[in-house]
């Protein structure tokens, strides 16, 4: 039987009964293994048990002389093999025998221990030792195994506390609070946290955590003993071994044996690298050593471990591991741990000289492992937007790949939308625009162009944020990416084109692979999407249609893989979020409250700032809703100071607050909040929002308040009203057709519009034919096939069929005139006026 224990009281529990007769407590060097077995098993009991010290002996005769200075200590050399251990020990019977540090002897234990064990009837033997001896738990009967293992945090702190006591040194109120993270950077190790609390009568605690973070730093004579048991450990292991610990030690948050292989394929031909067939083996070798912290899913190094190993290894090997651990987690597609996203950035700032290829890979793990939570919504940390702005200019500086630059670019100027500085990132947007054309890269075209049309939007320049959008439609492709596709749906979402950005996440849903890392969570993310549409159509159906799915594929991708896990349950966060929007546009207050509290909460935890403070608005506007005005003016007041000043969402939230100022009989407030909203939108460009905040300042109404009175204002009425402006201020001459840029609509010259909005396939063919006449060209029949249902797999003789069927449709619904059969496909007629819009 296996089994753990980290303190006294848990062995005791575990072997209470006197069903054993061999007890090995084995676990990582400075785990106590010793300390625990003098507390449980002490000489002056009344089972009087013997302690025999082995750590100092290297070989069967040294051990036999140990042994025989306890049994025996009168006795003459030799008087061990005249008698035997057999007949000693029953001379002393009922005897305990507690075999401390028997490495080095194991062999000889595992030959001479069952012959004791079956001469002496009464004896029960303790063995500590840093290796599970399972060859001698195979030939012993009633044996036992326990690992030692690091204490857990609240009893490291405990145990810290009593050895500063001990020391002479209690540790100050002030300085609580760097304990917890101390015993963390000593790994819950008893022997470390004994050597540092023998310190602290010389070093505060905060000095000694910076001493023990610090890299290379030599250690006081004092306190070498730590490292001299695991230098003596780190001599057993052969070169192979070592070097699987110093690939191991480079992650913070540990690797799967899958992302080890895949590494070690990468780094072959190293000195000393181990093949990847080997991993496995190798892998539960270190287990056995208890190299390795317990974990069923990573392989995880302590931190002091951690830190012993990377003194050791040669800077050439590191500098391998380090770049092999960088390219890894650049093409990874699953999302990169933080604490081994750090890392890489970490060392991307800190090398003196940094190579192209580490830049590149550095890039590239910042664009992919976090790309796909930014579109998501989940903000950057601020820390992590400055050292990315680092690694961009260090990586220009090193002759970094323009692709790599542009992608980073575009997410550092996402950061900024988090943050509301939506001319900075409009800025960033242009620069990284113009690196995807030195490039001459459609795709990184189409992602600069998606940010620069956020941006713009932000900013209120409406105008320039669509042209933007219109641009980066056109670069989609059959190969785009569904996340990008998902990306332009949400920037159609933003400017309020609703059609649109349900056509596009619908195109989203028939691109992804269904075998591809990610699937679930990305046709969650569209599901959701759509769902979102539906709430601002009003189309209850489509709610509940949508999020139904939506709830079905994040518990896919929840259940997917651990890497997966944290973007699913943002996925989640923003499904509860959005049903309790539902709930408040269907006007069930106490659902949406308890919907919005609950929002508030999860997206604290995972530090989606700007989230938060959106739910905390809604949160407000329910509870105003239910006639709680305290209660909703605590939530605005904290929701205004996590949204960017100037923002739309800023100043809905501002709006209110000065509403209920003038409720409260607090002109003069709420007239300074009126003016700050007019002040900012104006400074920005919205000039609809700041007609509004002086219309209701002057206590009247302003025409977009007519369509729906403040208390039920969404945050996107301003888009919905700015958007119909915009739409028709794009209307061409009256004789012209007009035809929906992706093809929901069409109106003939004179004549009403006709929509398309729910034949999707009519519609995908119209946008087609309607592009390919903007450049002068037809379709063909296959591109139209493609066009109408993309992605699915189709007998040729059906698909034909189809697309006449389509065509005839569309010509019956007024097009007949317009729509030409050309040799191999179809084209709009170029004698026809047609404006697309």
């Amino acid at each position: 039987m296996v089994s753990s224990t980290s303190s006294r009281a848990e062995l005791e529990a575990e072997v209470g009964d006197a069903s054993w007769r061999v007890l090995a407590l084995w676990g990582a060097p400075g785990v106590g293994k010793s300390f625990l077995s003098f507390q449980a098993f002490p000489c002056e009991s009344a089972e009087r048990w013997l302690r025999v010290p082995l750590g100092a002996a290297d070989s069967a005769e040294g051990a036999t002389r140990a042994l025989l200075r306890v049994l025996r200590p009168e006795a003459p050399e030799g008087a061990a093999e005249r008698a035997g251990f057999a007949s000693l020990l029953n001379a002393q019977a009922p005897v305990g025998l507690v075999l401390d540090d028997v490495d080095a002897v194991l062999p000889w234990l595992e030959v001479v221990l069952p012959g004791w064990l079956e001469r002496v009837p009464d004896l029960r033997v303790v063995l500590t030792l840093r290796v599970r001896p399972d060859q001698l738990l195979g030939a012993a009967n009633d044996a036992r195994a326990l690992e030692v293992v690091p204490l857990p945090g609240e009893a490291a702190q405990e145990l810290f506390a009593r050895l500063a006591l001990r020391a002479g040194a209690p540790i100050p109120e002030a300085q609580r609070a760097f304990v917890g993270q101390l015993c963390h950077e000593l790994g819950g190790l008893p022997l470390a946290l004994e050597l540092a609390a023998a310190r602290l009568d010389v070093l505060s605690v905060p000095a000694l955590l910076h001493r023990v973070r610090s890299q290379g730093v030599p250690m006081p004579e004092n306190q070498r003993s730590l490292e001299a048991v695991l230098i003596s450990s780190w001599q057993g292991l052969d070169a192979s071994l070592q070097t699987l610990l110093m690939l191991l030690a480079w992650p913070p948050s540990g690797v799967s044996l899958e992302q080890l292989e895949v590494v070690l394929e990468a780094l072959a031909g190293a000195g000393g690298a181990p093949q990847p067939g080997a991993a496995l083996e190798l892998v539960s070798a270190l287990r056995r050593r208890a190299w390795l912290l317990r974990d069923a899913e990573r392989l995880v190094l302590s931190p002091p471990l951690r830190r012993f190993v990377e003194a050791r290894t040669p800077v050439d090997l590191a500098w391998r591991i380090e770049l092999a651990w960088a390219e890894y987690y650049a093409g990874a597609e699953s999302v990169v741990p933080a604490e081994n996203l750090h890392r890489v950035l970490e060392r991307a700032v800190t090398t003196p000289q940094l190579s192209t290829r580490f830049a590149d890979a550095a890039l590239g793990v910042i664009s992919r492992g976090f790309a796909q939570s930014l579109e998501l919504g989940t903000e950057l940390g601020q820390a992590l937007e400055r050292v990315l702005a680092k690694v961009i200019e260090r990586s220009h500086q090193s002759g970094a790949s323009l692709p790599l630059i542009c992608e980073a670019m575009a997410l550092q100027a996402k950061a900024l939308l988090a943050r509301g500085d939506a001319r900075g990132a409009a800025q960033l947007g242009l620069r990284a625009l113009d690196f995807a054309r030195r490039a001459a890269r459609d795709d990184l075209e189409l992602l600069a162009l998606l940010t620069l049309s956020r941006a713009l939007g932000e900013s209120g320049q409406l105008r320039d944020a669509r042209s933007s959008l219109e641009r980066a439609r056109d670069l989609v492709g059959p190969g785009t990416d569904a996340w990008r596709c998902l990306e332009l749906a949400d920037a159609y979402r933003a400017l309020q084109d609703l059609d649109a950005a349900r056509v596009q996440a619908e195109r989203c849903l028939a691109r992804i692979p269904e075998d591809s890392v990610g699937f679930g969570a990305c046709r969650g993310a569209a599901e959701l999407l759509l769902g979102d549409v539906c709430v601002e159509l009003g189309d209850e159906a489509g709610v509940a249609r949508h999020l139904a799915e939506a709830d079905r594929w994040i518990r896919v991708a929840m259940n997917a893989s651990d890497a997966a896990r944290p973007l699913a349950q943002g996925l989640e966060l923003r499904l509860e979020y959005l049903r309790a929007r539902e709930a408040l546009h269907a006007r069930r207050l106490s659902s949406a409250e308890a919907g919005f509290v609950a929002a508030v909460h999860g997206f604290r935890e995972i530090g989606a700032g700007r989230a938060e403070a959106l739910a905390r608005y809604h949160l407000g506007v329910t509870r105003r809703e239910r006639g709680q005005a305290g209660a909703a003016f605590v939530e605005l007041e904290l929701a205004l100071q996590g949204l960017p000043r100037g923002g739309r969402e800023w100043a809905f939230c501002a709006l209110h607050l000065a509403q209920l100022e003038r409720e409260a009989r607090a002109e003069s407030r709420a007239l300074s909040w009126f003016g700050q909203v007019r002040e900012q939108a104006s400074r920005v460009g919205l000039t609809e929002l700041a007609e509004l905040a002086s219309a209701l300042a002057r206590g009247g109404s302003s025409p977009f308040a007519a369509e729906r009175s403040l208390r039920e204002l969404d945050l996107r009425l301003l888009e919905r009203c700015a958007s119909r402006r915009q739409m028709q201020s794009l209307r061409a001459e009256p004789d012209s057709w007009l035809v929906a840029r992706d093809g929901s609509w069409f109106r003939p010259p004179g004549g009403e519009q006709v929509p398309l909005g729910r034949r999707k396939a009519l519609g995908a063919i119209l946008a087609a034919l309607a592009e390919a006449r903007a450049n002068g060209l037809g379709c063909s029949r296959a591109q139209l096939i493609e066009a109408g249902w993309p992605g699915e797999r189709i007998l040729e003789a059906a698909a034909t069929q189809r697309l006449r069927v389509a065509l005839s449709t569309l010509r019956k619904l007024g097009l007949e005139s317009l729509i030409r059969t050309l040799e191999d496909g179809y084209a709009l007629g170029s004698d026809v006026p047609v404006a697309r819009v």
